[in-house]
């Protein structure tokens, strides 16, 4: 029995995708102004010196004569060819980020306004593989009071207000210092809260919910490195988790960025330090010059992680890749379930032992993020045919599908049937045959799941039936009006 094969999409994921490994740093640098800054600005250079972050995001920074000081004098004195992104002067101390410019473009500044100081969502784009994230830098505000607390809250509410609002396929952060004492705190259960939006965060580690003065988390503390006061700011010692990284959803279980788990880190922490100095000797994690400048410069220590990011695999986007006979030719057809960074397709055949174009390259329809759906015809079958398709970016890349074959039978014919919606007669489509299977497809190739005696109840539009009978193959083409 000849037989018209319409296979569903296989997808070989064996393209080789390039990786970049970066590190990101997140710093309260406590309230560097102009003045203030001066005899810090050794500390400062000697730390980030070492860290050596591509990108950098600092917080209290006293307004823009602050922040262009601590451009000049820190950021811009290393010459390890740093640009800033635009600075927007809010309300109380400001955020500030640096970043590769070799690396990277700057896009955004996304400003949320809070009932107390801004958060600040810095845009980034990877130069490579054009992956775009957005760093979410708060300073929240500090003190554990029941009407501290609800002030964090209401903070952070504002936040999900604009991360609620993104894509599934968005990728965000959220970092800097975040005064939460303890993970029962009210603003940290609501950036995890997935159960109010789309917009929510995870953790890097999994901690109990008592983290202020907790040895079993020593290592994750941040604040502060002192245990005497000077120069403003707290003491205390090295006993509260307030500087750390929470990723969007996109960012942990997708693969366009990565964390690359285990490289959270909370510089010269070296887990032995509770309630103690930072330069308290010895210091496992970083030299004492480093222990020193970081117990000087400031009173939170920087926090860094380190982010891969990677081309996007577009095949995961394919929902359907697929070919039918057509009367005297095959439609191959295929289906994105989001366009954007597309730029064109290819539908190539296997012929005479090589890989060669069908048709012409298909521009992309709309390069946004929504369905569209593509169909290329051979209008001069074999009997046995192979297609692949090729999806190439808007940056050169070339992602391809693994092929399918698709049976040509020149002696198949196809009839065509009209019905309105909601009727149906069972003997227009069998017509006395017996049959043993059959299949259902729109006009992009999709297989509808319908029984035979519910096509009445189909769209209108046009679909495919493939039936399987006592005869051989029938082809209806079924028009619904």
């Amino acid at each position: 029995m000849k037989r018209i094969l319409v296979l569903a999409f296989i997808i070989c994921q064996s393209v080789v995708y390039a990786q970049d490994t970066f590190k990101v740093v997140t710093y309260n640098v406590l309230n560097y102004s102009q003045n203030s800054g001066v005899s810090r600005n050794k500390n400062f250079r000697l730390i980030l010196n070492e860290l050596k972050a591509d990108i950098l995001l600092v917080e209290e920074v006293v307004h823009s004569n602050g922040e262009q000081a601590f451009y000049d004098s820190v950021i811009n004195f290393l010459n390890l060819g740093y640009a800033k992104g635009t600075f927007v002067d809010g309300p109380d101390s400001d955020n500030a980020c640096y970043y590769k410019a070799n690396q990277f473009d700057f896009l955004d500044n996304i400003v949320v306004k809070t009932p107390l100081r801004d958060i600040n969502g810095f845009k980034l784009r990877h130069k490579k593989t054009k992956q775009i994230v957005t760093f979410f830098t708060v300073h929240l505000k500090a003190g554990q009071s029941s009407s501290d607390r609800l002030r964090k809250l209401e903070e952070v509410n504002e936040l999900r207000k604009i991360t609620d609002n993104y894509s599934s396929t968005e990728n965000f952060i959220v970092t800097g210092d975040f005064n939460f004492y303890n993970g029962d705190e009210e603003g940290y259960v609501k950036l995890l809260d997935s159960t109010s939006g789309t917009g929510y965060f995870y953790d890097l580690v999994e901690l109990p919910l008592q983290w202020q003065n907790n040895s079993d988390i020593a290592e994750y503390h941040s604040q502060s490195p002192r245990v005497r006061n000077f120069g403003g700011g707290a003491n205390g010692g090295v006993d509260d988790r307030f500087d750390f990284f929470l990723i969007s959803k996109n960012i942990k279980f997708n693969n366009d960025i990565n964390y690359v788990d285990g490289t959270y880190n909370v510089i010269g922490n070296d887990g032995t330090k509770l309630n103690d100095s930072i330069n308290s000797r010895p210091n496992n994690e970083v030299s004492n010059e480093i222990a020193d400048a970081l117990h000087a410069a400031a009173d939170h220590l920087p926090v860094e992680i380190k982010l891969v990011f990677n081309f996007s695999n577009l095949l995961s986007r394919v929902t359907n890749f697929s070919g039918q006979q057509n009367g005297k030719s095959v439609d191959v057809l295929w289906t994105l379930n989001n366009e954007e960074r597309v730029e064109s397709y290819t539908i190539e055949k296997y012929t005479n032992n090589q890989w060669g174009i069908l048709g012409n390259i298909v521009n992309a329809k709309s390069g946004k993020n929504q369905v569209e759906s593509y169909t290329e015809v051979d209008a001069n079958p074999d009997s046995i045919n192979y297609y692949r398709l090729k999806i190439t970016d808007s940056f050169g890349n070339v992602y391809t599908t693994d092929s399918i074959r698709v049976n040509y039978s020149p002696n198949v014919s196809i009839q065509t049937i009209a019905i309105p919606q909601g009727y149906f007669s069972l003997d227009e489509i069998i017509a006395n045959h017996s049959i043993s299977t059959y299949q259902v497809f729109d006009v992009s190739g999709r297989k509808m799941e319908h029984e035979l005696n519910q096509l009445g109840m189909l769209n209108k539009g046009i679909y495919i039936i493939r039936l399987e009978t006592n005869s051989g193959i029938l082809i209806k083409k079924l028009i619904v009006y």
